[in-house]
């Protein structure tokens, strides 16, 4: 597996560990445990963002270590804080002999999220705790926050540093505005300067921090030339093979994109909701209801507005279909490909535990199973992700303190398996928070709170493999490919990771500070929500866009956009093409879409708005938006490709004067004219001489 958590890595050895450990008493069953500390002890604030705080850990005895916790404290607090969430979340760890697993711990809470962050530079402890059968023990780290997030240079004051230098080559003999900037994949941009260098030239020489996570944005056109459609342009420092020589070749597209969204409907709804799912065969939609906050200084208040939560199908053309009410707030729901079957599961804080089948024809209920005592259905039926067979026959409910998968005939509502046992059995996967089918219901893909994938045999449930992807995949966070040969996760714990279907093998992961994946529909691309831009071969990052939102791949892949509050189309090297009117939907913090749509040509799209805090009752939830999308072919001027000399030979004792041969240029412009010159400081330039496109001899050339 090819990481790139961080560039830094720091290996604790085990006389170390157990030396701290025993003071504490390490109990029997961690003797064989060996931890390494991932993170790098100085953290950057304005250069490292908040980067997770992470210790692998390796079996290295010859027994399981199976069921054991996991808890971090920061600073010495006796409580944790939800800026500093845990991963695994929910769920315990298990190592076979010499397996590892990476634990990790959101940094937030040290930068205001729960603690206050001292101005200046402060030292910090990290206590990663964990315990089994009633026996604890922990490890504590130490390292050093700077606190330079308004910083305005990537130089540092007090550390070590590198020269970036280079050229920028402009294809066409253009003379473009150019802006470059500089950035880690955590930080602002930064401006360099760039001075003109000779025709169509420009170089650039500054000082940043050492560190292998630099990238050039080059970015800028012809003023009152749009015709000249100049990319942005993303390169790694790192990718060329000295950073004081860096060679950057710059060239106009041969296309533009001219798009609009023009807002068709902005519906009010009584709630918002946490996902939705559309039958592109049957051309409708679903909007299943939920939200992370409510109106209300207590439960009997936002109840009012639960219980209101409302089911809604609409066709493509932005009629409501039917609605139906479940009597409390759904986080998990689906409908199946071909529209015929709607499912939804309660949100178990209400007091009820329950799932339901719905008619997809007109909204009604086939069946529910609904609980508030518990008992062996009600458990395996409390959670938060409810998903269907591509053929709607089967339901699968993934619960959230027990681990476990049940999966329903949806006809019958009789339960057929539980995976990987029933909720009070041994095993325990975390919370399960996303699931998806493949596209022949052979295998059903569980993303789950202990960190890990997992395939599993719908026919008998058993396990085909686990992989690490760092956390729980979020509401988008599991694509497949077009193929179904490797699956993008996107996870809660702001990590994005490729995972091969066939093997199980993690691929490449990323931490990159944000959740989702939107997966290009060549496999070529990934985009999160934050806006990184990312190889789906390798992970590397190929590009950055500002804009926090779903995103969605159109237009053969050419074109990316965010869609929340409105629609944001950009090319896929992440240059902005304008923005759509606004919905009326998100007003407030957390009010922002979490769920959206859009067809591959961007005709139609669906967005979806979650939390209705700031006048519930009155916001819109829906928008269903018209697009046009029209790529225009342009004709930029391109560079010649190649020249040749008619004759390359004359005869001694020539004229001053005399004519060797004439230039020809290969130009993919067969109208262009082109003009000749001698290379600078060449060592025959005193002999010859061009006029026109002649070289000529202005010597007598004689070699005896």
């Amino acid at each position: 597996m090819k990481s790139r958590f961080f560039s830094c890595l720091i290996i604790l050895c085990l006389v170390f560990i157990q030396t701290t450990l025993n003071a504490q008493g390490i109990p029997a069953w961690a003797q064989d445990l060996e931890f390494e500390y991932l993170t790098p002890r100085t953290l950057y604030a304005g250069l490292d963002g908040n980067p997770k705080l992470r210790v692998r850990i390796t079996n290295n005895g010859n027994s399981p270590v199976n069921y054991f916790g996991f808890d971090f404290r920061p600073d010495g607090e006796n409580q944790n804080f939800p800026g500093c969430a845990t991963h695994p979340n929910g769920g315990l760890i298990n190592l076979e002999p010499g397996e590892s697993t990476v634990v990790a711990v959101w940094s937030n809470c040290y930068f205001g999220d729960g603690l206050v962050l001292p101005e200046g530079t402060s030292e910090h402890v990290a206590q990663f705790r964990f315990s089994k059968d009633n026996e604890d023990f922990h490890i504590e780290e130490t390292f050093t926050i700077v606190n330079d997030r308004e910083r305005t240079t990537p130089e540092l004051s007090d550390g070590d540093n590198m020269t970036i230098s280079g050229t920028i080559s402009v294809a066409g003999g253009y003379a473009p505005q150019i802006n470059l900037k500089v950035k880690t994949v955590q930080s602002q941009e930064f401006n360099v300067e760039v001075q003109a260098s000779g025709p169509s030239q420009y170089s650039f020489s500054f000082s940043a921090a050492e560190r292998d996570d630099w990238y050039l944005e080059v970015t800028g056109g012809i003023p009152n030339q749009p015709e000249i459609n100049f990319p942005n342009k993303t390169f790694k420092v790192a990718s060329f093979n000295d950073s004081e020589e860096i060679e950057i070749y710059w060239a106009p597209l041969d296309y533009e994109y001219q798009v609009q969204f023009e807002l068709e409907q902005a519906i009010v709804t009584p709630t918002g909701f946490w996902r939705g799912a559309v039958s592109e065969a049957e051309e409708t939609v679903v909007f299943i209801p939920g939200q992370e906050n409510w109106s209300g200084n207590n439960d009997a208040e936002k109840n009012i507005y639960r219980n209101q939560s409302t089911i809604y199908k609409y066709n493509f053309a932005g009629e409501k279909l039917w609605e139906y009410q479940p009597g409390y707030e759904c986080w998990g729901g689906d409908m199946s490909p071909d529209g015929s079957r709607v499912v939804y599961q309660l949100v178990p804080n209400g007091g009820t535990y329950g799932v339901g089948v719905l008619d997809g024809a007109d909204g009604s209920l086939l069946w529910k199973k609904e609980f508030t005592e518990f008992g062996p259905i009600a458990r395996s039926i409390e959670g938060l992700e409810a998903v269907l067979s591509n053929d709607a026959s089967l339901m699968a409910v993934g619960t959230v303190p027990t681990g476990v998968v049940t999966l329903f005939d949806t006809e019958t509502g009789d339960l057929v398996r539980q995976i990987p046992n029933a909720p009070d059995g041994i095993e325990n996967w975390g919370q399960i928070r996303k699931m998806a089918f493949d596209s022949n219901d052979e295998y059903l893909y569980i993303g789950s709170g202990d960190n890990y994938l997992r395939k599993v045999r719908v026919s008998d449930g058993q396990l085909q493999w686990r992989a690490f992807i760092g956390g729980w995949p979020f509401v988008n966070g599991l694509i497949f490919s077009s193929d179904e040969s490797f699956i993008i996760t996107g996870t809660k714990s702001f990590d994005q990771a490729r995972v091969n279907t066939e093997t199980g093998e993690t691929v490449w992961i990323n931490d990159t500070g944000s959740l989702e994946a939107a997966l290009s529909a060549n496999d070529e691309l990934v985009i999160n929500f934050g806006g990184h831009i990312m190889s789906a071969e390798d992970g590397e990052y190929v590009g950055f866009i500002r804009q926090g939102a779903e995103s969605h791949f159109i237009a053969n892949d050419e074109i990316i956009v965010k869609m929340d509050r409105d629609i944001k189309p950009f090319y896929t090297n992440g240059k902005a093409l304008g923005a759509s009117p606004a919905s009326g939907g998100g007003l407030g913090g957390g009010e922002q879409s979490q769920w959206s749509y859009i067809s591959s040509d961007g005709s139609l799209a669906i967005i979806a708005y979650r939390d209705m805090v700031t006048d519930p009752g009155n916001q819109v939830g829906i928008a269903f938006y018209n697009g046009s999308v029209e790529r225009i072919a342009l004709d930029p001027n391109d560079d010649p490709s190649d020249i040749s000399l008619s004759t390359s030979s004359l005869n001694e004792n020539n004229e001053e004067g005399a004519e060797v041969g004439t230039f020809t240029a290969t130009d993919p412009d067969a109208n262009d004219t082109h003009t000749y010159e001698l290379l600078t400081d060449a060592a025959d330039n005193a002999l010859f001489a061009i006029d026109g496109d002649k070289l000529l001899a202005i010597e007598t050339l004689n070699f005896e």
